[in-house]
């Protein structure tokens, strides 16, 4: 689900100045109204647009984004002001999640201008004057090599812009609304109502509220998630919790997925008020984790109140509306018993009592046939660890009836594969054979390794004519056949496209490493020759897909040779991907062949070692670099087939040169292909 930007808030106290950065004299950061305007009713949508200007070529670079990290807002006075960052906190993990679309470009003379919906941050309840101003540290000037390459943060100020909230409109405030509920009922035809749900949650009156409320409680819109982050941040608190309620105990109200935490989020916030921000002074946190601990417990207390309502209410609803409400009561359940996401980061979650968890348990199997598409989906994925498989067996027969494109994603399929082979591999297949472009490549990589000389004739028609396939599903459609179940009697058709990409130098990561997988099948000792070329080929960009594919075959043998010889690829993505197979698969000699790569990897940058900390994402070599140490890392920290001792561990941390390194030592994160 997305979430609000990552952009920080302050507000100042009236009459407060805030503090006055020196830009560089060679950048300009710019700040304007978006069309120039100065006055907003309450409710109306207020947003800036800001940009970077530099004659100076290449010396700055700037993260531009729909959502970006680096930006904070200052506005003053703040009587009157209520920050929805705080309101927008997930109080129930002590987390906040964002969808994040950014690039980074190096600032020059022609200004590129991103908006900022000062609105979507702060919501203006009193009239008056105010003013605006913003802190930028999106912004790295590139050092010199003189000063030792990398990259330093700049902190930009900008120079505030005044405006004015003018007094709450009805009429005003009507015909907005107006307006937005046309928006509303258009966009139903095109699915563009994110911008009217937006405007809605700006106005914040009683009557755009019961709309949102509406919309949340009766629409299947994808955008229902900005409905929901409107009744989180509304004013009307009282009536979101009343309508909330109403719908929980209502047996006509098909019960929207989540309502029980949602609204359990909202009756904490006002029992207790917005969560704090973490203390900055260390003397303060022990009080403050208190007061966080105090609010999952109260969160916890609503939670299993709300469930317990819906839980009781399930009797009195029929048909789709009895299955919905006992899907999220199981759901629900489930989260908060088998240590999920929620208890991961809620470890104050109660857990249902056994004898309801097991009455969940048989009451939303005996309500499958009611159960939509994408509950069946869940019930299967976050059902397999709990209940008997052969009991969720007609969700996966109903899901998977029709074609093998259709109703269920590959992880149904997967689950299928595992328990019913036979039967899941037979479905697979009989869609290829009747009709090759309605196969999933998907679902087709989860068949088991077979022969299937009936498929010859069209699977070499579909090497040979490969490169003219320009659709990519059509060519995976092909490779991936080839790849599973393909027939010896493809061996020539595959050796010859190999060796046409290699006499035109030609790097083909969507075509490579299906046909590399497929010939470990059948000329394990050729493949693994044509891998190791690959591998080592400086300019070789699939590495990654190549290891991943081929290590679906499982010929662990003839591939260890290619891999090890690839740690000392003069493309360090490769020598990544090797390290990284290494841990997966490697036996223990190979711990010390990966700690003799990471002397030679700390002895060559440990100089640079502020280069590769500051190195963005992407490719270059300080880049690359901090992508292998990860790697090389995540293979000794991890591996299958070895365990590093708490000296060993001492000894791989203390050589990081990167905090991301130290992160993975400390099993915080890792990699994987």
């Amino acid at each position: 689900m997305l979430r609000r930007a990552a952009i920080g808030t302050l507000l100042l106290f009236a009459g407060a100045a805030h503090a006055q950065t020196v830009n560089p004299n060679d950048i300009e950061f710019r700040v304007r109204m978006q069309n120039d305007a100065h006055a907003f009713h309450t409710g109306e949508r207020i947003v800036l647009e800001y940009s970077y200007y530099s004659e100076s070529v290449k010396k700055y670079k700037a993260h531009y984004g729909s959502a970006i990290g680096g930006i904070t807002t200052i506005v003053t006075p703040s009587d009157g002001v209520v920050d929805l960052s705080a309101l927008a906190k997930a109080d129930q993990y002590g987390l906040e999640f964002y969808s994040v679309l950014s690039s980074h470009n190096f600032v020059d003379s022609k200004p590129f201008w991103n908006e900022m919906t000062l609105t979507d941050r702060y919501r203006f309840e009193i009239p008056g004057h105010y003013s605006v101003a913003v802190t930028s540290t999106a912004v790295r000037r590139m050092k010199s090599v003189e000063e030792g390459g990398g990259s330093e943060e700049l902190t930009l100020q900008s120079d505030s812009i005044d405006f004015e909230i003018l007094p709450s409109d009805e009429n005003w405030n009507a015909a907005q609304l107006a307006e937005i509920e046309r928006g509303l009922t258009l966009a139903k035809n095109d699915g563009s109502d994110q911008d009217a749900l937006r405007r809605l949650e700006h106005l914040d009156t009683p009557a755009s509220v019961a709309e949102l409320l509406r919309f949340y409680l009766t629409d299947t819109d994808p955008s229902g998630w900005i409905a929901q982050q409107g009744l989180i941040e509304s004013s009307h608190t009282e009536q979101v919790i009343g309508a909330l309620k109403s719908a929980l105990t209502d047996p006509t109200v098909e019960v929207p997925r989540g309502l029980p935490e949602l609204l359990a989020r909202i009756e904490t916030r006002a029992e207790l008020g917005a969560e704090p921000e973490r203390p900055a002074d260390e003397d303060k946190l022990a009080e403050w984790e208190n007061g966080r601990k105090e609010r999952r417990e109260t969160y916890n207390k609503y939670v299993a109140a709300e469930d317990a309502v819906l839980l009781a209410g399930t009797a009195r609803r029929s048909g789709p509306n009895r299955a919905t409400a006992i899907f999220d009561a199981w759901e629900s359940a489930e989260n908060r018993n088998d240590g999920g996401l929620p208890a991961i980061f809620n470890p104050d979650a109660q857990k249902p009592e056994p004898e309801t968890l097991a009455r969940l348990r048989r009451n939303v199997l005996e309500v499958m046939n009611d159960l939509t598409t994408s509950q069946l989906s869940n019930l299967v994925g976050g059902g397999w660890g709990t209940l008997p498989h052969e009991q969720l067996l007609p969700a996966i027969l109903k899901l998977t009836d029709g074609p093998a494109t259709a109703a269920a994603d590959e992880g149904v399929y997967e689950h299928w594969c595992q328990d019913w082979p036979s039967d899941c591999n037979a479905k697979i297949l009989k869609t290829a054979r009747d009709s090759l472009s309605e196969a999933d490549p998907r679902k087709i990589l989860l068949l088991a390794e077979s022969e299937h000389a009936e498929l010859d004739s069209e699977l070499k028609s579909g090497l040979e004519s490969c490169d003219s396939l320009k659709n990519s599903k059509e060519k995976d459609q092909v490779l991936a056949l080839v790849m599973r179940v393909g027939s010896r009697n493809l061996v020539p058709s595959v050796n010859a496209l190999l060796d046409e990409m290699r006499a035109r130098q030609e790097n083909s990561c969507d075509a490579q490493p299906y046909l590399l997988a497929y010939l470990f099948r059948f000329r394990p000792d050729d493949a693994g020759e044509r891998l190791k070329a690959l591998l080592l080929d400086p300019k070789g960009p699939c590495s990654d897909e190549l290891l991943q594919k081929a290590s679906m075959t499982e010929r662990f043998d003839a591939m260890l040779p290619s891999v090890r010889a690839a740690l000392g690829s003069p493309s360090l993505r490769s020598t990544g991907a090797a390290a990284v197979f290494l841990g997966n698969y490697g036996t223990p000699q190979d711990e010390e062949i990966l700690w003799k790569r990471l002397d030679t990897f700390e002895s060559a940058w440990r100089a640079r070692s502020h280069e590769v900390e500051e190195a963005e994402f992407g490719t270059g070599p300080a880049a690359e670099a901090k992508r292998l140490e990860q790697s090389l890392a995540s293979a000794l920290s991890r591996a299958t087939n070895w365990k590093l001792s708490e000296d060993e561990l001492k000894r791989l941390r203390e050589g990081c040169l990167t905090s991301r390194c130290r992160d993975i030592v400390d099993n915080k994160t890792w990699l994987s292909f």
